[in-house]
């Protein structure tokens, strides 16, 4: 979860329609790391942790 946290701190800054949605978190984690996991983990996570940094 570092590396979301990272990417998720990366675009806050950014204009709203430039940032990563959930599922694009995802998809990069499965390409660019070879996650495994499910999606609805990820969402959710992301989901958590775009509450806690707002």
């Amino acid at each position: 979860m570092e590396i979301v946290d990272t990417w998720l701190e990366e675009v806050r800054l950014l204009p709203r329609k430039q940032r990563h949605t959930g599922i694009r978190i995802y998809q990069r984690l499965r390409d660019e790391h070879q996650f495994t996991g499910g999606q609805r983990t990820v969402l959710a996570n992301v989901q958590k942790r775009k509450n806690e940094i707002a």
